[in-house]
């Protein structure tokens, strides 16, 4: 079994990706892990997540930019310490149930939840909304 592990340690860490229309796949048995406020950045990205992404307060951002439709999908586990839309006249579809830990912040764009779940934790914000 093969496991891909991220992990980032420094302040204003960025893990960045800028392909058109790419897809960030995360397959069964694989996790995404980051700490001490990395940021994950997918610009017109879609976000496969078929293994687990886990992140606790203070772990890090997902920022999901650009101008296109993008989708967070898959039959992993995901949770997400901070989110922030930046999507222009796109918008993230959301074809999975994800949790969100400290806030979910909207700065531009739409986000679609079709019939799927966000769910904060306590204490968790929306934000802009």
């Amino acid at each position: 079994m093969k496991k891909i592990y991220l992990t980032a340690f420094l302040l204003n860490c960025c893990l960045c990706a800028s392909f058109a229309q790419g897809t960030v796949d995360l397959t069964a048995g694989g996790n995404i892990v980051s700490k001490n406020g990395a940021y994950m950045v997918l610009n017109n990205m879609h976000l496969t997540n078929d293994g687990t992404i886990a992140q606790a307060a203070g772990d890090g951002t997902a920022m999901f930019t650009g101008n296109t439709t993008t989708n967070l999908q898959g039959a992993g586990s995901t949770t997400i310490d901070k989110v922030v839309l930046v999507k222009g006249p796109g918008e993230l579809s959301l074809l999975q149930n994800a949790n969100v830990v400290t806030s979910f912040t909207f700065t531009s764009g739409l986000f679609n939840l079709n019939a799927s779940h966000i769910v904060l934790s306590t204490g968790g914000l929306l934000l802009s909304e």
